[in-house]
Order: C-alpha cells, then sequence, then structure tokens
C-alpha cells in the first residue's frame, strides 16, 4: 500500500513539474487579400494559462504560412518558443504573468489567396443609363478552410520600398513611402464568408443603379474607314452615384433590348 500511494505522489509531483497545456478556442477570423497571391490571417482566440510555463497548441494553419512573418500577443505574456510542425500545426511555449482566460491574438502571412475584378454594365433600351455590378473573384488554394472569415480585398500594398536607397544594417525613411490611404485600396465585406480549401468564389463588391450615361458617335477615316462608331460614357463622380475607386478588371456590357431580351454587346479591359 505504501508503494502505491508513493507512486501516486510521485506522478502528481511529475504532473506540477510540467508546463500548463492549453488549446486555443477559436473566437475571431479575418482574412485580407492582397494582389501578390497573398493574404494576412488575422485570429482570436480565447485561452486559459496557468502562471508559469505555458504550452499552447494554437492549431492548424495554412500549408502555405510564411513562418517569419508569424506575430503572437497576449496581454501579460512573453513568447519563448514558436513550433510548426510536419501537419501544420502551430504552438508555442510562453512565459504568463496571469492566470485565466486570456485574449489570444495570431497574425501570419501566407501564399495560395488571389483575386480579381471584373464588372458588368447593363445599359437600358434607350442607352441613357446603365446598372454596374461589381464583383471579385477569390481563389483559395492552400489546404486550409477559412469558415465565417471577414473578408478585406485590397488592391495594392500601400507600403512601398526603393531598395536602390536600402545599405546593409540600415532601413532609411526616406527609402520607405506610402500612397493612397486604406480606404481608397481596400474592399471589406460586410458579412463574415466561407472559404473552404482549393474554393473559388465570386462576392458582390458593390452595385451602381441608373447611372446616366452619354452616348457620342465618332468618325474615324484612317481606323475605321467609313464606319461610325458608337461610344458611352459615363462620368465617376458623386453627383451621378459613383465617385468611387474603379481597380482595374473585365468589363462585360450588356443591354436591355425592346424585346425584353439581353444583348451582349462586347467587353473591355478598365485599366487602372
Amino acid at each position: 500500500m505504501k508503494r502505491q500511494v508513493s507512486a501516486i505522489v510521485g506522478s502528481l509531483l511529475l504532473a506540477l513539474c510540467l508546463p500548463s497545456l492549453s488549446f486555443a478556442e477559436k473566437r475571431i477570423t479575418r482574412l485580407t487579400i492582397f494582389p501578390n497571391n497573398q493574404g494576412l490571417v488575422e485570429e482570436e482566440r480565447t485561452i486559459v494559462l496557468r502562471r508559469g510555463v505555458n504550452e499552447i497548441t494554437f492549431g492548424k494553419v495554412s500549408d502555405k504560412i510564411i513562418l517569419d512573418s508569424v506575430q503572437v500577443k497576449a496581454e501579460g505574456c512573453e513568447f519563448l518558443e514558436q513550433e510548426c510542425s510536419s501537419d501544420f500545426l502551430l504552438s508555442w511555449k510562453m512565459q504568463s504573468e496571469r492566470e485565466g482566460e486570456v485574449q489570444l491574438r495570431v497574425l501570419y502571412l501566407t501564399g495560395g489567396l488571389s483575386w480579381d475584378l471584373s464588372y458588368q454594365l447593363e445599359i437600358d433600351k434607350e442607352a441613357t443609363s446603365t446598372n454596374i455590378y461589381s464583383w471579385a473573384g477569390v481563389s483559395n488554394k492552400t489546404e486550409m478552410n477559412f469558415f465565417e472569415a471577414y473578408l478585406t480585398l485590397v488592391t495594392r500594398l500601400l507600403l512601398s520600398v526603393d531598395e536602390s536607397s536600402i545599405s546593409p544594417g540600415n532601413l532609411s525613411e526616406s527609402s520607405l513611402t506610402t500612397s493612397s490611404s486604406i480606404s481608397d485600396i481596400s474592399y471589406p465585406l460586410s458579412y463574415p464568408v466561407t472559404l473552404r480549401a482549393s474554393q473559388e468564389k465570386r462576392f458582390l463588391l458593390f452595385s451602381k443603379k441608373n447611372v446616366p450615361v452619354t452616348k457620342i458617335y465618332l468618325f474615324d477615316w484612317d481606323n475605321y474607314g467609313e464606319e461610325v462608331r458608337e461610344e458611352l460614357l459615363f462620368d465617376n463622380i458623386s453627383e451621378d452615384g459613383l465617385g468611387i475607386p474603379l481597380p482595374e478588371g473585365r468589363v462585360y456590357i450588356y443591354q436591355n433590348g425592346y424585346d425584353e431580351r439581353m444583348i451582349f454587346l462586347g467587353e473591355v479591359h478598365l485599366a487602372e
């Protein structure tokens, strides 16, 4: 009997010496996709910690994760080690000054995410107004499922680096420049979306109804001979219901016919 009690006490002492293990509970996911086939994954989770050394298993991350980009924060905690297993489970060893529930915030960049833009113009019978629909095609070529994620699409990176002005060990302020504001180049969706592994989806970014258009006639003998070309123009101004950035993309043009059938007029490329 004494031997059995001794064994139990020994096991208890061993357990007290080991670091506390905790598993992160998923709470909020934000996903930002850039034009360079990269995305920023941001997740906030609630974890339970003990004072002292803890080992946190975050869970599976993208198979195309850029490990150098991982940023992790939790109030009152210092992260000592980071490990990513062969099956892309991310974990940390950390020192905590607190005990109880803590909010864990993790950010990382991943490849395999991309998006492009297209427009659909629906011109009325008289060619006096048009409805404009802007669609984003999003591709997830990772093995990661993103459930109920708040998605933002960015047309270009804010920060540019002039590498010619950088010397070893000196990243001068003059070598970093920003252009535009984030509101001019980003499109946040107003609802959470699900983007599964190896899935492609289209999302409506915006629609504008009854935008005035003007028909003009062009005569260019050198290029078109006796042909008279018709062109439809609209102004990107707030008075006409627009006044918003229109990023580069394909434009598919349709017109309502007098027989209530839709006519496909053609497609053009909208330059940035």
